[in-house]
């Protein structure tokens, strides 16, 4: 390749211009085509000149290409590119111009001695797009003062208060209102991107605050800093906690020790519903198997059982726990507080008759005498204040307490205040009304639960009961997995572990195969209980029952193999990946699961693609195995303060031993043990494939390597997601449920992978390791501006030139 070098080819003759921040590379692509018609060689030569923070662009087009020179055929098999040279770096809109057409130059034909002709053609001069770092692109940079934030924050309260922000989102029309108001109020033309990574920006230190403030009760507030109280010790105390260096964990806190956050009322407004906290986070292992009796489904009645009763030991009454269960009956509730309702009503109906019948125990004066004192109050004949005080003379318990009010002043204001109250027959009568109301509703609870429990319609007789229904399909396995999510090989390995090694057992009326059956039916349908009490010929509380049995069972498989990750998994030894990708262990990600929630946490759980979440953080291994998980974070959670925040609080977070590193996408920080991609060039492997050419120069194709190493995270939450369909489509369950019911989904999940059985999803993720499921693919969550550790920013650095070498 170095007979070809010409100066016409050297980068001199193609000065940069400003624009992007890279190095200056050029690549020229040369077709070698033999005088015998043999077919063609193809070569490029990449001229390289680092030029730091600008943009390879030509500034006019190239001289003509003429060498003569000779040289050896090329054994190169890269396809060329079209005629295709870029323009110089002209910015539009955030993008580069547009690449202009070129004849190829063409070149001597030369036959020297002892070498086979060639005719050298340039095909193409191509210069790759250079990334930028910083986490958006240089167009959408934009400086705050604190009057454009003030400005920014106006026009979204006033689009807040006109609704164009339901479930925490600002709408099409909300945002596009939010963008001219600011124009307007600001006199700053700024585009939606700009105004929403601020607002994001905000939102990220007002989590922080407000995190601060719940873990800082009990102490002072300073009005004046807009900031918490707090002594030395405290702080001494709580960075000492907090702060780890081991897993690179620094206290956020500290920036609000003197001062708290700008406009804070303001962001109260706006962000006050969408602030989520870590409380309802849990990982494996961490989930309490307590909350069987949680009020999931309100529609599933416990069935009346009466005591057993033997010998001398017969119990008199309800223990403890059914007494408990009793309590959290919908109907009991419902019956306990009618009661007192009415006990309140009658009450008041029995306290009106006793004051009013009651003698009074003092002389009292005379009707006529008290007569006299009214009159000296004010008080006129034919007046409505006369009215009221001669039906109320005529009580003694009044004529005493008015006699012995000493001023004429007292006396008239106590007619007054007589007259104005509500006659002491409609008082009467309400509480009898009300009385009344108490008593329908009982009778109608009394109707219901008669219905319900005392006239029991006949016992269904089905063809085919649930046990008989599953063995049968357990001859069929094609039809078994549909119905299943397994193989009937994996079903019975499954079945014998839960049975051996975590407690799960028959009953006189349901088999422990039936109740595991019943639980895959449910989750991989998904199912509700209605139709699985239709199926299994069980009532729903059976159903609900069977169905937590097996939900409480350990997840102790969700957890690395190698521990001490040290040893190299058999992909990274592919020649496309070592040893670029040797020190990795795994991927990392966050995934977004459809979840049912209180109306009074919908907008705290609703995320960027608009429906009510849970964020689930995840890490797998190169085998699709999910290693380590966290479960209940609202779907508003940004991906990487899930992952700090597991960083801190859970011990059982499977930290990368010095220098291993996971995998993780541009929305984490490249921080020690994390290697995110480079940001503002391509690097998903979709994006790869819908244009021409292969990556170009070495951060694509960094980019490229990084994101075929780290499908596999999207890969496992694809196969997670087509198996368990009822993470698609959540039951009205807990919050609590739902949470264990996506952990239970992550250890079946991670079962069948370590069954090493045939499975159709796994197969055919197996078969290529670029196939990516349709559920697999999902909207990289937006970064936040986060700090980069100089150490990965090395590595990765490391990586991206050996590549090319």
């Amino acid at each position: 390749g170095e007979d070809l070098l010409s100066p016409a080819f050297a980068p001199e003759n193609y000065p940069p211009a400003t624009g992007y921040g890279g190095e200056n590379n050029v690549s020229v692509f040369f077709s070698f085509l033999p005088s015998d018609h043999s077919p063609p060689r193809h070569t490029r030569i990449l001229y390289a000149r680092p030029r730091p923070a600008r943009w390879l662009g030509f500034p006019r087009p190239p001289p003509p290409l003429v060498a003569q020179r000779t040289c050896r055929a090329p054994p190169l098999s890269y396809r060329p590119s079209p005629l295709l040279v870029s323009q110089p770096a002209t910015r539009l809109q955030g993008r580069p111009a547009e690449p202009a057409r070129l004849r190829p130059a063409a070149a001597a034909r030369c036959s020297p001695a002892g070498r086979r002709p060639w005719l050298l053609s340039v095909v193409s001069i191509h210069r790759p797009k250079v990334p930028c770092f910083s986490s958006s692109s240089m167009g959408d940079k934009a400086d705050w003062s604190d009057g454009f934030v003030n400005h920014l924050l106006d026009a979204c309260k006033e689009e807040i208060k006109a609704g164009n922000r339901p479930m925490g989102l600002f709408t099409t029309t909300g945002w596009k209102n939010v963008v001219s108001k600011f124009a307007q109020k600001s006199g700053d033309n700024r585009t939606k991107k700009q105004l929403k990574n601020k607002l994001d920006g905000l939102k990220k230190e007002y989590s922080t605050f407000m995190e601060f403030k719940n873990c800082a009760t009990g102490l002072g507030w300073d009005e004046a800093k807009q900031t918490i109280v707090c002594s030395q010790e405290w702080w001494d105390e709580h960075l000492a906690r907090c702060n780890n260096k081991e897993k690179g964990i620094k206290c956020s806190h500290v920036k609000f020790r003197k001062q708290g956050p700008k406009f804070l009322d303001d962001l109260h407004i706006i962000f006050d519903k969408a602030y989520v906290s870590g409380a309802s986070a849990s990982c494996p292992g961490n989930i309490s198997s307590d909350e069987e009796g949680d009020e999931d489904v309100a529609e599933v009645p416990k069935p009346v059982e009466k005591p057993e009763k033997s010998g001398k030991n017969k119990r008199k009454g309800l223990s403890s726990a059914a007494r408990d269960n009793d309590d959290k009956s919908p109907f009991s509730r419902m019956y306990k507080s009618t009661c007192e309702k009415i006990e309140a009503a009658a009450e008041r109906i029995y306290t009106s008759v006793e004051a009013s019948s009651a003698s009074p125990a003092n002389a009292v004066p005379t009707i006529k005498e008290v007569m006299k004192m009214v009159k000296q109050c004010g008080v006129q004949e034919g007046t409505a204040l006369m009215h009221t005080a001669t039906s109320l003379i005529v009580k003694p318990e009044f004529r005493e307490v008015f006699s012995s009010l000493e001023t004429n002043e007292g006396r008239l204001d106590l007619i007054e205040r007589e007259h104005d109250k509500p006659k002491g027959g409609q008082n009467s009568l309400l509480m009898l009304a009300e009385l009344a109301q108490h008593a329908a509703v009982m009778g109608e609870m009394g109707k219901l639960y008669t219905e319900r429990y005392l006239q029991k319609s006949a016992y269904r007789e089905a063809r085919e009961t649930g046990i008989q229904w599953v063995m049968s399909c357990l001859d069929k396995p094609r039809y078994f997995y549909k119905m299943f999510r397994m193989s009937p090989e994996i079903f019975w390995a499954l079945h014998d572990l839960l049975v051996t090694n975590y407690g799960l057992t028959s009953t006189k009326k349901v088999s422990s195969i039936e109740s595991l059956a019943m639980f895959l039916w449910i989750v991989g349908g998904p199912q509700s209980f209605a139709q699985a009490e239709n199926r299994f010929t069980r009532s729903l509380w059976t159903v609900h029952k069977k169905f937590h049995k097996v939900l409480k069972l350990a997840k102790d498989n969700i957890a690395p193999r190698d521990p001490t990750f040290s040893t190299v998994h058999e992909r990274l030894r592919e020649d496309r990946f070592w040893p670029y990708f040797k020190d990795a262990i795994g991927a990392l990600d966050g995934s977004h699961i459809k979840v049912v929630v209180p109306l009074d946490e919908t907008i705290s759980h609703t995320c960027r693609h608009g429906y009510t979440s849970q964020n689930v953080l995840a890490i797998c291994d190169f085998d699709m195995r999910f290693t380590f998980a966290v479960t209940g974070w609202p779907g508003s959670a940004h991906d990487s303060r899930i992952l700090s925040h597991a960083l801190a609080n859970f011990s059982s977070f499977p930290m990368p031993p010095k220098g291993k590193y996971y995998l993780v996408d541009s929305g984490y920080a490249n921080r020690v043990g994390y290697l995110a991609p480079y940001k503002g060039t391509t690097y998903h492997i979709p994006e790869f494939r819908h244009r021409s050419g292969p990556p170009q120069g070495k951060y694509e194709m960094f980019n490229f390597l990084h994101s075929s190493l780290r499908n596999v995270i999207e890969r496992s939450f694809g196969v997670l997601k087509q198996k368990w369909r009822i993470l698609k489509d959540m039951p009205s369950f807990s919050p609590s449920t739902q949470k264990r019911i996506i952990m239970a989904c992550l250890a079946l999940h991670n079962f069948i992978r370590d069954s090493k059985l045939r499975d159709k999803e796994f197969d055919r993720c197996d078969a290529n390791e670029d196939y990516l499921l349709d559920s697999a693919t999902e909207e990289e969550e937006e970064s936040l501006d986060v700090e980069n550790d100089d150490t990965m920013n090395d590595i990765r650095a490391r990586i991206a030139d050996a590549l090319i070498i």
